[in-house]
């Protein structure tokens, strides 16, 4: 993957993390397969998420504040 490559899916990732997690926390399995079905790597998804501060705890993740 190129920095190009992987610029575009971090961002990607991000998006759909901030669009999941719009409304409050969600099952970080259901984000996986989220992620999934639009082509986003589990790690890509764990380091948009590391990026945008999402906390979890027991399965849950959501956003901070």
């Amino acid at each position: 993957m190129t920095n190009s490559e992987k610029r575009r899916a971090s961002e990607r990732a991000q998006r759909l993390l901030l669009e999941q997690l719009a409304n409050g926390p969600r099952p970080g399995s259901q984000l996986e397969a989220a992620a999934e079905a639009a082509a986003i790597p589990e790690s890509v998804l764990i380091a948009a998420a590391d990026a945008l501060g999402v906390r979890t705890q027991r399965g849950q993740w959501w956003l901070p504040g």
